[in-house]
């Protein structure tokens, strides 16, 4: 089953092939480093790729927990669906004239290949904690909600202090560098859903 499913390489890879073959209308940018040193994705869609910060944007994280494979894949369909109609579809040509997308496929690099490679129920970063333990769910760090757990073996670890973790400080820095994103979308998947 983990075939059926794109590693981050295959998915930077893919991302960087379609910014080469199509530079007006993908921007791949990395806007931060992991704790085990892999750059963080994250990939501009828009027509008029050089006003594409001043159009209104939307901003899709996927796959900040990293047994949640479905976002990164959910990503990289939509990109797929943009370069197989992107030349006679005039409501796409249209939403990409007036709006931009903001996309980090995949907010839990090293999680995710942790993951995939490893063991499938994996949830949350790789951080090396004090005591031995590994990990902090990205989704429980961020500054709205923050409620500190000095449960550091368990799945909803929130982490030290808010934004602690290289993940969600470089999204909150590049929500905060981009006031143009007027709505954000986190996609989540868990057993046969998604949210």
């Amino acid at each position: 089953m983990r075939q059926q499913y794109s590693s981050y390489d295959e998915t930077v890879a893919f991302f960087e092939a379609a910014q080469k073959t199509h530079p007006d209308l993908f921007k791949v940018e990395y806007i931060g480093s992991t704790w085990e040193s892999r750059e963080i994705l994250c990939v501009t869609i828009s027509k008029d790729m050089k006003n594409a910060d001043a159009k209104p944007a939307l901003f899709y994280t996927g796959t900040i927990h990293a047994r949640e494979w479905a976002g990164i894949e959910l990503s990289l369909s939509f990109a797929k669906y943009i370069l197989e109609h992107i030349e006679y579809d005039p409501r796409l040509i249209a939403i990409l004239e007036r709006a931009t997308f903001y996309m980090v496929p995949c907010a839990n690099p090293d999680g995710f290949e942790y993951s995939r490679n490893h063991f499938s129920f994996w949830r949350k970063n790789r951080r090396q904690n004090a005591d031995g333990t590994f990990g902090v769910d990205l989704n429980r760090n961020f500054s709205v909600g923050f409620s500190p757990n000095k449960i550091t073996s368990s799945n909803v670890y929130s982490g030290p202090s808010a934004f602690s973790e290289p993940e969600t400080l470089a999204l909150k820095n590049f929500v905060e560098d981009h006031p143009n994103i007027t709505i954000a979308l986190d996609y989540h998947s868990q057993g046969n859903v998604f949210f």
